[in-house]
Order: C-alpha cells, then structure tokens, then sequence
C-alpha cells in the first residue's frame, strides 16, 4: 500500500468498511444459536446415535417441571387437566400415590413437550404453563426441567454478553489510555477492532448457525486477541513519524515494518486454534474456525481501516496529546541479569511440578451450573435418560427386565437410583388391576370392579355358570335388591323374569283349579284370557277318570242335559233343535215309563187282556196269577200290579206264549231297564239313540258330541262335589291338557286364544326352567332368545338382552369375589370401555358425561404415548434417574445402564441423556486434549521456526508459554473441577496468543545481539516488548476475569477465569523468566538462529 493510494483513498477505505460493517449487522441476525450441545457430538457416540434415532422415529421432545407447594391431590388433579389442554404438550406426569410426584403436599408435575428444550415451541409451552398457573399459585410453584433450565441458561447469556462486553471495553479503554499518547487513540483503536468484530459476526451467516458458547466468547476473545495488532501497528506509525517524513509515508513504512510481526502473531494465533477444527466434538471446530476468521479479519483490519482512521484522525489526536506512561522495564532487565542463575532453575522446577500437578485436574462435562434447587430439595433429582431399541416381538415384554435390571444398581450408600420410567409398557400397554384402574381413570372401585368382569366375562374368562331356574331367580333378587341392577333392569325384564317364576310356580305346585287360575291370570300373568270354567271343566276332564262311579242314570242325564243348555258355558254344545229333540224324548221316556209302571187292577188287567190279546181271563184265573206274582215276591197280595211286572211276569209263567206278544213285551222290558241304567258318558249317546229309536220307531239325529257330554257329565259331578278342593300338579295338568287339545274338540274350543298359547308357552317355559345343565351368559341369552322366538303369550314375552344377562352374571362374579386378578392392559381396557360405553346397556346409563370425557382423555392419552414411544422401526423408554448429570454415580450408571439396554435389547439399542452425553464427552476428552496439545505445540513451533529462521527460539518459547499454561491450569486443583471445553480452548488460545509475547521479546533480543552486548540487547529488548505485553497482556487477562465473574454459566466462565489465570502468568513468565532464559541461554540462541542481513 504506497503514499499515494494512503492518501487519497483513505475515505474510500473507511466507506468501504463501514458498509461491510452495516451489512455485518443485518447479516448477524441471520445466524442461529445453537445451546445444544450434544448436537455437536461426534457421529459415532452413543448419545449422538441415539439423537438421530429419536429425531427420525418421534421427533424431539423435552421436560418442564412443575412444582406447587402444599396443594391437595384434588387440586393437583385439576392442574393435570389445565397442563394438559395447552398445545403441544405430550404428556403429563403425576400420581398421587408416589411419592416421587406427590409429598408432603407438595406435588411434582413432569410435562412432556413437543420440541426440544432449545425449541420456540416447548418454550411457548413454558409461557403457557406460566400463564395458566402463575396467578393460582402465586408464591407456591416453582419451574424447572431441560427446557426451563436451557430457557434460563440462554436468557442469562444473552443477558449477560453485552454486559460482558461493555464492562470489557470500559476496563479496555481504561488500559489504554494509560499508555496512550493521546485521549482519543483507544477510541479510534476500538472503532478499528469493533468493525472486525462485527465483520466476523455478520460472515458467519456462511456456516447458518454458530454455537452458544462461541457466539458467547468470540467478540470479548476477538477483541483481547487482535488488540495488540493495532496496538504494534500504531507503534510502528510513530516510530516512522519521528524520521521527519509524511504522515502517508510514515504509515507507508509502518505497514511494512509491522506486517511481518502482525502476520506472524495472527498465523501463531492460528495454529492455536486450528487444533480446536481436529476434535472429535465438533463444536472445536465450530469454535476454532469463528475466532480463526475473526483474527485473520482483525489483521486485515489492522493494516487497512486501521491506517486510514490514524490518518483521518491525525490532527485531532495531535490536539488531544497527552504524556503517556512509559514502562522503561530496566529493573525487570536488572533481575533477570543477575537472578538468570537461580530464576532459570526454579522456573524449571515450578514448571515440572505443575505439568505433574495439572495432571491431577478435575473436569466438567456440563454446561449448567444447577437446577432447581427448590424441586430437587424435596423430589430429589430428575435426570431423563432416554432408551431407544428396535421393535420386535416380545420387545415390549423386555421393557420391564430393563427396568429391574436398572433397579438392582445402588450409589455407595445402597440407594437406588432409578425413580420410574415410562414407556409403552406402562402406559399403553400398562397392567391395570383394579385399585390403579380407579386411580387412573379417576372413577370409583365398584364401578371399575364391574368394568373388570364385564372385560374378563366378555373374554371368556370368567367361569360363572347358571342354569336356567337359578339364573332367572338370581336375576329376579338383583333386580328387587341390588340398585346397580335396578339401573340398567327395565319393567320388561322384571315381568320376564317373575312371569317366568310364577310359570314355575305353576308347574311345580299342586293347586285347585281355583288356584291354578288365579294364578295363571293375576299378577305379573294379568290379563291373560283363561276362563275359570274351561280351567275347572279341564281339571274335571283330568280328574274323571281317577272317579270310582263315572255314571250316570240315563234319565237323570238326560234331563240334566236339558237344563244345562241355558248354561252360557256350554250352549255352544247343544243348538236349539238338539236340546227340542232331547225335551221330546224325555218326555216319551217319561210317558213310556209311566204305561209300564201304571197299575193295573184285576179287571184292568182282564180287559186288557181282552182287548190286546182277545183272551178272557175269568175272575179266579185273574186272582190266582195276582197271587202268584206276589208269592214269587214274597209279599202280601195287593190289588195292582205295574203293568210292565205283570205282563213279564205272564211270559215267565208262560201264560202269553204268543211269539210276536213275548217280543214285545221283552221289548218293553229291555227298554224300561235302559232308560233306568246308569250309564258312563261315552255311552250315553249310543243309549240315547237306541231309547229313541225304540221310542219312535226311528233313529233320531242328534247334533252333539261325546267330548260335549263329557263335559257335561263333569258339570255333573262338580254340582254333586265329586271334584270338591281336588289339587292337582300343575306340569301334569298342563301337560294333559295340551294333550287333550289335539283330540277333543271340547277342549280346544275352550283354549281358543290366550289360553291355548298360554299352556304351550308354560311348557316351553318349563321346559327352559327344568334344564338342569349350566350355560355361560352366552348360552343363557342364546336359550332365552331361542324362548322368546317359540314363545307366543303376551305374559310371557321373555326380553332379556345379552347386556342385561351379562349384567347378572358380572353381579354374581363381583359378589361372589371370582373376578380374575390378571390385571388388564390400560390400552384394552380403554378400547373395551371406548367400544362399549354408547351401545351396551350396562354402561350406556353407568356412563355419565364426566365419565366419558375421562374415557375420551384417556383414550387419547394412550394414542399420544403410542407416538411417543412406539415408531416405526424403534421404541423408546424414558426413565427419571435420581443422579446429577455429572458424577462418579453417574458414570458407573450410564455403563450400568449401557450394558443392561445391550444385553437385554441387543447392539442395536442405544441410550441418550445429558448424562449419558456427559459421559460420551468424557470418553474423548483425553483424545481431544491429547491431540490438540501437541498439534498445537508443534504448530506453532514450526511457525515461529521458519518465520524467525530459528531452531533454538520455538523450543523456547513453547516450553515458557507452555509452562505458564501448566501453572495456571494447577491452580485448578484449589478452585475445583473445570469445564472440559474451557480448558481446551484456552489451551489453545494461550499458546497462540500469549507467546506473541515472548516472539516480540525474543525477535528483538536476537536482533539487537547482531550489534550490541547481551546485557544492553536485553535491556532494549525488554523496554520494547514491555509496553505491549503490559497492554495487550493486562486487556487480554481483564476480559477474561470480565467473562468468569460475570458469566453465570460454567462453560462460559470458565473459559474466562482459565483465560484470565492464563494470561496472568504468562505475562510473568514473559516479563520475569523469558529474560533470565535469553540471559543465560544466550550462546544457544544465537548459534540456532540465522543472522538478518543487514
């Protein structure tokens, strides 16, 4: 860059640059920040493997915890339902009965989210909670999990980065203007370096994201590290001002004389950093190759803006001079000639006592510096370990065997670590038995206990069995006496079942047809139409012929007959003809009977003689057959004799001999005994017909029956109380009637309608009620269907629905304590509640609104944890372990935890978790620490070895730096365990950075040699390098106290604090030893180092 281009083009430059600038800053909003760190784990770690497993199988998911204080289980239950009506939420964790969520009325709420905890939306999902709780539970409820914990840890960076850096920048200007020349160089020194800064902010956009810490640190690093390229450039400018030549030339001249310096402080910085791009956590990589390009942009910086700014600003600088303090460094000179002898030895020793020292270092592989105290005071800690394994049969099965193997690990004090886990297991596929049901499904006892035997009865795996008498009667107490019965029973099914009783009461008793039709007809039967007389004429029909005389005088019938067609009970029997032809011949029979018995005299029974037979009896002859007839009698003589005995008398005696006389007189005689015989009725009508013909002359037609006199002469015998109070069984009765009905007449005109479906359906009904065999409420609803189909009376109309059959059944079961205790699936039992809750007439009432919609959030809580824990090809468990993410404990339980997924679910299962990352973060630290260390040692000697064409100056300056790192670094066993990260990126930094110092020292040593003694070469050599380490040095260890006191996050402060130690001592290391070693070392260095040419 000559005088020319200096001069006019310096507002081009600084146009130039400040357009950069601008676009930097609309650029560096465009760049995201990434607070996960797993994410830069290397591809093959367990946590990494794991990652990318959840992400393609469910997607990313992270924790809220949500404490409130001295709150009731009722309450907490309604918590549970606002948290879960909020979007994106998963799942909500909380029971009552563990203490692991519910103590001392302190309740523990674990929220699943959809997001992880870096995500806007599980963020919003926190906001939600917040908004929905807060006014509640004002001074009661604390947060905390991944997400509020990731929320805090990144709301306290942002906050706190731009404090950290206007305090950086207040101490910075502070340090400068002590050994400036002028009130406004810092300003213009800041405005050079805060350029670059936002240049290396807005190119980041090329990488799309940059990590928090990096975004954290870069800016307050960039602006400590590449200070002392302005501060040398600067420098240099005066120096060529005071030839006495132009500002342009001078500036043209310092340029030249400060690049090399410049570029050889940049390319050692460099090769600090360039190890940090070799680690296996990439986040190295993110971090070396921001700080990388932010010190190659801060050089260019320094040696383009940079100038033009000086040369702009010239004459105001010149106006606002001031007296600089000038650090002259002639004691430091003094003591290192004469203490070179003793400080060189001791130096070494310390420098080998603290390599071993640091060896001892502790370190911390997280990134946070707590959690919620308050919720880990009372539940302890909540660690999420998350397992993820291919799905298989049986898979599910193996859930729990992890789960025990896991419990089997114990801390040194024989605690157990392992809280609880969720998984599919023991959610969806969850055992229920009947008390966790109730709890879960927040419904009472008895209700879930029917829900159980109504499940295992519908499965056939309840083993009641009734038979068909003792189910109805069971059937009939429930709906008497149980009130879960009278719910769902209706008045059909109480008629049923007590219309089905009585009919077996009817059968089965023995009863007077009074009875049997009282019974038959009332009550539960009202309304049947069975007729008492067709009810007591069929018990007579039965009982005629257990009779001992079923006869009956032919005369007496026959009139009784005839008074009987008024009866309306039997008219139908008899038309009017029958009974005017029957009322005719009674009264023949009554006229013929009167001719027989008329008496007749002796002279009656002489002018009969005469007049029939023309025979003349004479007195005597008359007197002696008189006689005769009364001595055969042995009685006294009397003056008559019926007619019909004298006449048969005669033809005894053979006193009418005349054939056609003795006929007709026979004739008489057998009619007259006819009409006066007693007769059954089945002969009544042949008698009938035959007296009438005999009468007439004709045979007679007469329009009746012999059923219908039958049932007459049963009439008969009920008036003469033949049937009085007579019992009969009511299954025999019935049964013969049916009989009846199909050959008599009679008794199927009598059973038209109800009566005669009444008496089959009692004998389909009996016949249900005899079958002594045992039915499941299956086979019991198929009978009692199969019943309903033959049945045919109203009374009877057997409607029972399988539902309510079931009913009885699940009552019997629950009473009788036989439900199985096999706990049930949470999933199958929702889906049996789900499918049956509308339709099955048990549930349909038993279901209220509220009991629905628990169903229904249920039922899609169990569709939510089949998607967070079952994918495609894997599954997952998340457990909560009682372990901070970082510990001994810890450690031992990820490999415990490794082998146990291993061994259970095979080399395809893999685990996830920060502390499972923490320990994948420990297994390559000693590799990455390792590698960077010597990359960087030999980085950089090869850098400082063939820019200042010296074997003897690296060797060196890298043990000085490097043993100041290890001094610092030993301190660590005081202040505890650092992080990881830290520790190697100030490793890096302070090498590359720090033994600028010592090449500014050494570089002038070794040229002021070629001329001068050693004693005055030190003497010039340190008053040269002084005010620059002192500067450069006293910034760059102020910005790193700035970061570790302000900084509220270990991965942040730390690298503070180790920067600020570091720097600190190796400043003195610069300042106290590296002259005594240029002292005393003199002869090496000038034989391993080429002469500059004059």
């Amino acid at each position: 860059m000559n005088t020319k281009f200096m001069k006019s083009k310096k507002y081009v430059i600084v146009a130039l640059f400040v357009l950069a600038a601008l676009l930097s800053v609309w650029l560096s909003d465009k760049v995201a920040i990434n607070y996960n760190i797993s994410d830069y784990l290397d591809e093959s770690t367990e946590t990494k493997i794991s990652l990318n497993i959840i992400e393609d199988e469910f997607g990313k998911t992270g924790d809220v915890q949500v404490m409130i204080e001295n709150i009731d289980t009722e309450s907490a239950k309604d918590v549970v339902d606002t948290i879960k009506k909020i979007p994106n939420v998963l799942t909500v964790n909380f029971d009552e009965y563990d203490t692991n969520y519910y103590k001392d009325g302190d309740a523990l709420f674990v929220v699943l989210v959809d997001g992880d905890e870096y995500s806007d939306t599980a963020n919003a999902v926190v906001e939600d909670i917040r908004t929905a709780l807060d006014d509640s539970f004002e001074g009661k409820i604390n947060y905390g999990g991944s997400v509020v914990e990731k929320r805090t840890m990144r709301e306290a960076i942002q906050n706190e980065i731009v404090f950290i850096l206007a305090i950086a920048v207040c101490l910075v200007i502070a340090i400068m203007l002590i050994m400036a020349k002028s009130w406004i160089e810092p300003i213009i020194l800041l405005i050079a370096s805060g350029v670059a800064i936002l240049i290396n902010m807005g190119t980041n956009a090329i990488f799309g994201e940059i990590s928090y810490i990096t975004n954290a640190v870069a800016a307050i690093l960039q602006l400590a590290l590449s200070i002392d390229y302005s501060i040398v450039l600067l420098h240099g400018y005066r120096k060529a001002k005071e030839n006495d030549v132009s500002s342009e030339k001078a500036m043209t001249s310092a340029i030249k004389d400060v690049i090399k310096p410049v570029s050889a402080s940049a390319l050692t910085t460099i090769a600090g950093l360039l190890a940090l791009l070799f680690m296996t956590m990439r986040i190295g990589f993110d971090i070396g190759i921001v700080l990388m390009k932010g010190i190659i942009i801060s050089a260019l910086t320094s040696m383009t803006l940079l100038p033009a700014l000086l040369l702009i600003f010239e004459k105001l600088m010149d106006k606002t001079a001031k007296r600089e303090l000038v650090l002259k460094g002639k004691k430091l000179c003094s003591f290192a000639v004469k203490g070179s002898k003793a400080v060189v030895p001791i130096a070494l020793a310390l420098i080998i006592a603290c390599g071993v020292l640091q060896f001892g270092n502790a370190y911390s592989f997280t990134d946070s510096k707590g959690s919620n105290t308050a919720i880990e005071d009372v539940f302890g800690s909540n660690n999420s370990v998350v397992v993820v394994y291919p799905n298989s049969n049986g898979s599910f099965d193996k859930e729990s065997e992890l789960a025990d193997k896991l419990l089997t690990f114990k801390t040194a004090d024989g605690k157990t670590v392992l809280k609880n886990y969720t998984a599919y297991s023991n959610t969806v596929r969850e055992l229920y038995d009947i008390d966790m049901a109730a709890r879960k499904l927040d419904i009472s006892k008895s209700d879930v206990e029917m829900l159980f035997a109504m499940y295992h009865l519908y499965n056939g795996k309840v083993d009641v069995k009734f038979t068909t008498l003792d189910f109805v009667e069971y059937a009939d107490y429930l709906t008497e006496n149980d009130v879960d019965v009278q719910e769902f029973s209706d008045e059909e099914m109480e008629k049923t079942l007590r219309t089905l009783l009585m009919i077996d009461e009817l059968m089965d008793g023995e009863h007077t047809a009074e009875e049997f039709h009282t019974l038959a007809t009332t009550g539960v039967m009202e309304g049947t139409e069975l007729d008492l007389f067709a009810v007591k004429q069929m018990y007579g029909l039965y009982l005629y012929g257990t009779l001992t005389d079923s006869t009956v005088n032919f005369e007496t019938m026959l009139d009784y007959m005839i008074a009987s067609g008024a009866n309306e009970n039997v008219a139908d029997m008899f038309d009017e003809k029958t009974v005017a032809d029957l009322t005719l011949l009674s009264g023949g029979i009554k006229q013929f009977k009167a001719q027989m018995e008329m008496p007749l005299t002796k002279e009656q029974f002489q002018g009969y003689m005469y007049q029939k037979y023309n025979a003349v009896i004479d007195a005597a002859t008359a007197t002696q057959i008189y006689g005769g007839y009364y001595l055969a009698l042995g009685q006294q003589p009397q003056e008559t004799i019926p007619f019909l005995n004298l006449m048969s008398f005669l033809v005894s005696q053979n006193q009418i001999t005349d054939p056609v006389a003795v006929a007709t007189i026979n004739e008489y005689s057998t009619l007259y005994a006819t009409v006066r015989t007693n007769y059954p009725y089945e002969q009544f009508l042949p008698i009938l017909t035959q007296v009438a013909t005999a009468l007439s002359g004709e045979a007679p037609t007469i329009a009746t029956s012999s059923e219908a006199v039958q049932q007459i002469y049963i009439i008969y015998f009920y008036e003469q109380n033949a049937f009085a109070n007579a019992e009969l069984d009511g299954r025999s009765f019935v049964e013969f009637v049916n009989e009846a009905y199909k050959t008599n007449s009679i008794v199927a005109s009598q059973l038209e309608g109800d009566g005669k479906d009444l008496l089959e359906d009692m004998l389909l009904a009996d016949e249900f009620l005899s079958d002594t065999a045992a039915y499941d409420y299956k086979e019991i609803t198929e009978k009692i269907s199969a019943l309903q189909k033959e049945i045919k009376s109203l009374s009877t109309n057997a409607t029972i629905s399988s539902d309510k059959i079931s009913g009885v059944y699940i009552k019997y079961a629950t009473a009788n304590d036989i439900i199985p205790d096999t706990p049930i699936m949470a999933c199958d039992l929702l889906d049996f509640v789900s499918e049956h809750m509308n339709e099955n007439e048990l549930l349909v009432k038993k279901m209220t609104e509220d009991k629905r919609e628990k169903v229904d959030s249920a039922k899609a809580d169990m569709a939510d944890a089949e998607e967070l824990f079952l994918g495609n090809t894997y599954s997952r468990m998340i457990f909560s372990v009682d372990l901070p993410s970082e510990s001994e404990e810890s450690t031992r339980f990820v490999e415990h935890l490794t082998a146990s997924v291993k061994e259970v679910f095979g080399n395809d299962a893999h685990v996830a978790g920060e502390m499972v990352s923490t320990y994948d973060l420990q297994k390559t630290f000693d590799t990455d620490n390792t590698l960077i260390s010597i990359f960087t040692i030999i980085s950089i000697f090869l850098i400082v070895m063939l820019v200042f064409r010296s074997l003897s100056l690296p060797v060196i300056l890298v043990a000085v730096i490097q043993g100041a790192i290890w001094i610092s670094m030993s301190t660590s066993l005081l202040t505890g365990p650092m992080f990881f990260m830290s520790y190697i990126i100030t490793n890096c930094i302070l090498m590359g950075a720090t033994i600028d110092y010592g090449i500014l020292m050494s570089t002038n040593y070794v040229q002021y040699r070629q001329t001068l003694d050693k004693k005055e070469a030190l003497a010039r050599s340190v008053e040269i390098a002084i005010p620059t380490v002192f500067t450069s040095g006293l910034i760059l260890t102020i910005c790193g106290f700035v970061v570790g006191i302000i900084s509220s996050q270990t991965s942040i402060s730390t690298v503070g604090f180790l920067l600020g130690k570091g720097t600190l001592v190796s400043v003195l290391m610069i300042t106290l030893v590296l002259p005594s070693v240029l002292y005393l070392l003199d002869g090496f260095i000038l034989k391993l180092s080429m002469k500059k040419k004059q």
